[in-house]
């Protein structure tokens, strides 16, 4: 890829920089590269950091439009979400892969077949990340 792009570009340290972001070579078990992680990473947490509904004091009813707002959050789980955003509520299964481990785990599993027209995307990974 390098070489093609020197050769669209005439010289690869010309290429436009968000582009140069996307196609960065991912850290390991990554998705995005160094430059992404290193630029992004600290306004992604002062994002969450300065956000008020990470504040205990905001956590709270009147935050979520009352009781009932308030029991759909402390009340939600991976399984809602999904049935909420792919027809036919399939069968959701997560579990954390253990980092000793070198073997392939299952992290997502689906007993129902489930079609690409099915699923609302937002974004689909082909891998898996621990970046933020």
């Amino acid at each position: 890829m390098a070489a093609e792009l020197e050769a669209l570009y005439g010289d690869i340290d010309a290429m436009e920089f968000y582009p140069a972001l996307l196609v960065e070579k991912p850290r390991p078990d990554a998705i995005f590269g160094e430059t992404m992680v290193e630029i992004g990473a600290p306004f992604s947490l002062k994002g969450l950091l300065g956000n008020p509904i990470c504040s205990p004091h905001y956590w709270k009813p009147s935050t979520f439009g009352g009781e009932v707002g308030f029991k759909i959050i402390n009340t939600a789980s991976i399984q809602s979400l999904i049935c909420r955003n792919v027809k036919g509520c399939p069968l959701v299964s997560f579990s954390v892969q253990d980092p000793l481990l070198t073997k392939t785990v299952t992290i997502n599993a689906s007993a129902s077949h489930s079609r690409l027209e099915d699923i609302n995307p937002t974004v689909l990974l082909k891998g898996r990340a621990t970046e933020l």
